[in-house]
């Protein structure tokens, strides 16, 4: 589970315009742009390495561990699907369902 301190960053991150929204992966280092979880990634292991280094299995394996394997999922869908949200409105999604230690 993710920390609130973790949480409210990454609430920070998705409506602040510090990182551009994108569809299909973690992180697009060739446009710079995130989904959702790529923020939450990149700002907890930004310090350690580029997420783009990161194993995908690796990266969905702590993203289910630390969020939930649903979670995850609707994640994904809120980010990725035709009816896309945007990163504030995925922000107040997180707000309301993601649990904090």
């Amino acid at each position: 589970m993710i920390t609130q301190a973790q949480k409210d960053l990454w609430i920070e991150n998705l409506t602040n315009g510090k990182y551009m929204q994108g569809t299909g992966s973690l992180n697009n280092a060739d446009t710079d742009t995130y989904c959702c979880l790529g923020v939450l990634l990149h700002q907890v292991f930004e310090r350690c390495f580029d997420i783009s280094d990161l194993p995908r299995k690796s990266s969905y394996g702590w993203l289910d561990e630390q969020l939930g394997g649903d979670n995850v999922r609707q994640l994904m869908i809120l980010n990725d699907h035709p009816t896309q949200m945007t990163f504030p409105e995925i922000a107040e999604w997180i707000k309301e369902n993601i649990k904090a230690a």
